[in-house]
């Protein structure tokens, strides 16, 4: 009878695993999350700022500096010290703004539209003709 006993001891299934998926897409979750938040912050980062002067430079197919740039969600982006340079041969810059502000609505481009307004604070444009009859604009 003791064997007959013995073989009726039942396996007990293993625990259940806990549910480490669920807790590393959380973490994930919420580490994106943090980053999307932080992204405007980039703008500030002189590679980022660099970055978006070239792309400003080729859109204009002229050399663009910007000294300072900001932005966070709701307060818009601010760039400053912008210089857009003038082609060689040209003693001055084609242009300068000391500040640019712009706001987005960011609800209208979640819709798929955009809603923008831009201060600009003390633009200088200068135009000018060298010894050839070249204007400093030719090829914008």
């Amino acid at each position: 009878m003791d064997d007959a006993t013995n073989s009726r001891v039942q396996v007990q299934p293993p625990p259940p695993k806990p549910r480490r998926w669920l807790r590393r897409l959380a973490i994930l979750a919420v580490v994106l999350l943090v980053l999307v938040v932080l992204s405007p912050l980039a703008l500030g980062l002189p590679f980022v700022r660099d970055m978006v002067a070239e792309e400003i430079g080729e859109a204009l197919n002229r050399e663009v500096t910007i000294g300072g740039a900001s932005a966070f969600w709701g307060k818009g982006v601010d760039l400053e010290d912008i210089v857009v340079k003038s082609p060689e041969g040209f003693a001055e810059p084609l242009a300068t703004v000391r500040h640019v502000h712009v706001d987005v609505s960011l609800l209208s481009l979640l819709g798929g539209g955009l809603d923008a307004s831009v201060l600009v604070e003390q633009p200088r444009v200068a135009f000018s003709k060298d010894a050839q009859g070249r204007s400093n604009t030719d090829g914008l």
